[in-house]
């Protein structure tokens, strides 16, 4: 029935992009109670092993939970990622290194579409394999949990400075005080107060310009990213 794989496409489509937008909200209210680091390391816990579960999947209604729970995963790997690397770095090269971060991870889309490409053909459930693939994701998580530390800038903002100060010392080799920037640093500001600052005074066109492309930009981006492979 070709009609309904075209359904059974865009339920998953559409439950993978439900799975992100959770994601992104959830993971970054519950980073900023419980810290960058631990977020971030069961995010990738999540995606690598729910991107395997996909292809264990043996209904289409266990591989549409897998993709919804793979999407939010993902989404919650890079909103902790983007506030991590902007909270650590230096402001002189906060971009750059959060774009050699993302050019790093949109790297995987057409090596993986390659290797799908190559593997598919083989065996019927070849495609299984590709998903498998996800499971490799476990080692450079082993190698997170001995070398990601958590964010100094939230630790300040949590009142404990002195494992803030044994973070940078440890990796700017000399002693660093933090005491004199714990009042600058602060807690995280409630929702409804960040939007009312952003969307009022100098930040008014800047927030609603922002707010305009996106609310275009990514309906577009999104449907040009799932209808394709239901057309083709």
């Amino acid at each position: 029935d070709t009609s309904g794989g075209y359904r059974l496409v865009a339920t998953v489509g559409a439950c993978f992009a439900l799975g992100q937008g959770l994601g992104a909200v959830v993971t970054g209210f519950l980073s900023d109670r419980y810290g960058r680091r631990p977020m971030l390391l069961i995010s990738l816990v999540v995606f690598t092993v729910a991107g395997t579960l996909n292809g264990l999947a043996t209904s289409p209604w266990a591989f549409i939970l897998a993709r919804t729970v793979t999407g939010y995963g993902v989404f919650s790997v890079m909103v902790v990622t983007n506030t991590y690397i902007a909270e650590f770095a230096p402001a002189q090269s906060r971009g750059k290194l959060q774009s050699i971060v993302a050019t790093v991870g949109f790297t995987a889309p057409p090596v993986v579409a390659l290797l799908a490409w190559t593997t598919t053909p083989v065996v019927p459930d070849s495609w299984r394999y590709i998903l498998y693939f996800s499971g490799v994701g476990l080692l450079p998580i082993c190698l997170a949990l001995i070398f990601i530390k958590e964010s100094p800038r939230w630790l300040v903002g949590k009142g404990r400075v002195g494992e803030a100060e044994a973070i940078m010392s440890e990796l700017c080799r000399r002693d660093v005080q933090l005491a004199h920037v714990a009042g600058r640093a602060g807690k995280a500001v409630p929702l409804r107060e960040a939007l009312r600052f952003l969307s009022g005074g100098r930040y008014r066109k800047r927030f609603f310009s922002q707010l305009v492309l996106y609310g275009l930009g990514i309906p577009a981006f999104f449907n040009i990213l799932i209808w394709p492979p239901i057309l083709l």
